[in-house]
């Protein structure tokens, strides 16, 4: 339902042609009456009577407007200069704090207009952004205001004066409001009536919004408030006076009354019934709509990717109550969203609401960056929207390990080995945390240093990082560290005895493992045996020697060329034999008979390995039964594999006949020699009778 509100302004002097603005200021309501159209043919005499010179030799340059501003509305900059001239260059500057100013240089020519550039040509006028006046007095410039205007704009203008030096304006800053001013601006001629523009036309007649007393003392506007009126309009009036500066009204602020229906009939008995009353209601926009987030309100909001976050979008009291809608970036995500609840904004008499709604968000990494907002809506046409907000998706890292080889193969006393964890993508990424785990222990580090390599640094490799998010997946890798063949289980000394089978059998310890194993012997350039287990058959006593054991193997350490180490490992095979009887030396019969007081030498020649220990007894005639064995003195001598025994007595008696046994004795045997002593017997032959 609308209510006309009819606004009468009176101006406190009379003049025969005088411009009066009116406007009226409505809390968030949209302009709809600002006029600018091309101007009219103006009638000669008017013209006659408006056209003046008038030399100066200084300018007064003067800028103006309305007195209030309002964000993402244009706004009309008028500069004005109390000089004519054919052309003139005209330029505006808006200055906003903290950003690059913006400004417009208007060139002016009598004959065409207003131009971009300083010649004029017939594409570049910019009737769409100025509109001059024909004696180039006023020079108009339409700048549209940014929508997030937050601070104050001021406005200058400037240009030059005769001698061509630059006149500035005063500074014009305009008040910021969130209110929307609707105006209108009226000529009045006293001989014509009212106009849209200074100069009457037939065309031009506002006799339909507007109307004029023949005194031009007062001037009206026919204002037709909205239909959802719902909270004060003020109207406010301005005029110029003599000296053409700008006075204006005080304010106007009429009451808002809401009508109460009811209808009324004569009955049969023409009695009067009334019907009920019917207050018809009046609907109230909502101004705001506030978006927060729960249980910290930040902006960019962060969340922990899968986790969930509570939004809550809320607007101001309005009647009836909202619709809210939700959007990410621009898709509608409503459906998302919890059903909204309306409460009463105060005891639930006026019947204002205020609603509310709320969206339970679940963190998803592709939805870093973009934006969450919401809009409310109690009015057909008319919307609210929120302010964005930015989300910010958290998540552990990703990490891999450097060097990438896995295995990572390493060579023995390798230097500084460097294991780095790095993250391939994190949010946040610059406030982690790094765990290594190795057969060392746990590190809390980045980068894992190994200085000298050995071999209890193979092993798993282990790193995770961690943010605010959470932790890692961990990532492994296997460290391997390679070295040379190591021999072991190979006797120093190899003793052997003669006839049997020498068998070598080393434990190679080598990463990576031998390749190729080969036998050499000292001073026998011929011999030359290759596998893992040296082997010689039914060896003989010239097989003693040094031999050596050579292995090889190959080491492929990382990034790196191959390399071939070899090891070797020296060692002696004595052969050995037991003593036997060397028959290319002198030696004594079995058997030797001597006599009393005579020489008894017995001698005897060995061979052996080792050197054998010799041992001579001796048992009398008398005791061939028995085996009471005397050990006696000998004389031994050896010479390398020799051995030479032999016993030497003087003057022997009958005591000395009997055996002689000589023992001989090594590790590889035993071996017994025996010798019998007898007396020299003498013969007798006899003739037979």
């Amino acid at each position: 339902m609308s209510d006309i509100v009819k606004a009468k302004l009176t101006a406190q002097y009379y003049c025969n042609v005088d411009n009066i603005k009116i406007n009226t200021k409505l809390p968030h309501q949209s302009m709809h009456h600002s006029i600018r159209e091309s101007k009219p043919n103006i009638p000669k005499e008017i013209a006659r009577s408006e056209t003046k010179i008038h030399i100066v030799h200084s300018l007064d340059v003067t800028i103006s407007g309305q007195t209030y501003i309002e964000p993402g509305v244009p706004y009309n900059v008028t500069c004005t200069v109390n000089e004519y001239r054919d052309n003139r260059k005209t330029t505006f500057i808006a200055l906003i704090p903290g950003q690059i100013y913006a400004d417009i240089i208007v060139w002016y020519y009598k004959p065409y207009g207003c131009f971009k550039f300083q010649i004029p040509t017939s594409t570049d006028c910019r009737n769409a952004s100025c509109a001059c006046d024909d004696n180039g007095l006023a020079t108009h410039w339409i700048y549209t205001l940014p929508s997030d205007l937050s601070t104050s704009v001021t406005f200058k203008c400037a240009t030059s004066d005769n001698d061509n030096k630059i006149v500035e304006s005063t500074e014009l800053a305009p008040t910021i409001t969130g209110e929307q001013i609707e105006e209108i601006t009226v000529w009045y001629y006293k001989q014509y009536g009212c106009f849209k523009y200074k100069f009457p036309t037939s065309t031009d007649c506002l006799d339909a919004s507007c109307a004029c007393d023949d005194n031009g003392l007062a001037t009206h506007w026919i204002y037709t408030s909205p239909s959802d009126l719902s909270t004060s309009v003020t109207f406010q009036c301005e005029s110029s006076d003599n000296d053409n500066k700008i006075v204006t009204s005080n304010k106007f602020a009429p009451t808002i009354t809401v009508k109460h229906l009811q209808c009324e009939s004569n009955d049969n008995d023409a009695e009067i019934v009334k019907s009920q009353v019917f207050s018809p209601t009046v609907s109230v926009p909502i101004s705001s709509v506030t978006l927060s987030s729960t249980p910290t309100d930040e902006n960019p909001v962060k969340i922990i990717k899968d986790q969930s976050q509570l939004f809550n979008c809320k607007t101001n009291a309005g009647r009836p109550s909202s619709i809210i809608q939700w959007y990410m970036d621009s898709i509608n995500i409503t459906l998302s969203a919890t059903s909204q609840s309306d409460v009463c904004a105060t005891d639930c008499s006026d019947g204002k609401l205020i609603s509310s709604s709320q969206l339970i968000y679940k963190g998803n990494t592709n939805d870093s960056g973009h934006i969450i907002y919401c809009t409310a809506s109690n009015i057909e046409g008319h919307s609210v929207r929120s302010l964005n907000k930015t989300i910010d998706v958290l998540y552990f890292p990703y990490v891999h390990m450097e060097p990438k080889y896995n295995p990572y193969i390493v060579s023995h006393k390798q230097q500084n080995i460097v294991l780095t964890c790095v993250i391939d993508d994190a949010n946040p990424a610059d406030d982690v945390t790094y765990e290594w785990n190795s057969p060392s222990g746990t590190v809390i580090t980045q980068n894992l240093t190994i200085p000298t390599a050995n071999h209890s640094h193979t092993g798993q490799y282990s790193c995770t990082a961690t943010n605010i998010a959470g932790t890692s997946h961990r990532t492994t890798k296997q460290l391997i560290v390679n070295y040379a063949p190591l021999i072991s289980n190979v006797s120093k000394n190899q003793n052997i005895i003669e006839g049997n089978n020498l068998e070598v059998s080393p434990i190679v310890d080598a990463n990576p493992v031998a390749k190729l194993v080969w036998w050499t012997r000292q001073n026998d350039a011929t011999f030359k045996y290759v596998g893992s287990v040296l082997k010689i058959n039914n060896i003989y006593r010239t097989s003693s020697g040094n031999y050596s054991c050579y292995v090889m193997n190959t080491l492929t350490p990382s990034g790196m060329a191959t390399i071939n180490r070899t090891t070797h490992k020296t060692f002696y095979v004595d052969v050995v034999f037991k003593p036997l009887l060397n028959h290319t030396r002198p030696y004594s019969p079995l058997y030797v008979t001597t006599t009393e007081n005579s020489t008894l030498h017995l001698t005897l020649t060995l061979s052996a390995h080792p050197t054998p220990t010799m041992e001579w007894t001796f048992r009398g005639e008398t005791d061939w039964n028995a085996c009471n064995f005397v050990t006696i003195t000998s004389n031994t001598t050896t010479n390398g594999f020799i051995t030479s025994s032999f016993i030497l007595i003087d003057n022997i008696n009958s005591s000395y006949f009997g055996d002689y046994i000589l023992t001989a004795r090594n590790i590889a045997g035993v071996f017994f020699h025996r010798f019998v002593v007898m007396e020299k017997c003498k013969f007798e032959f006899k003739t037979p009778l």
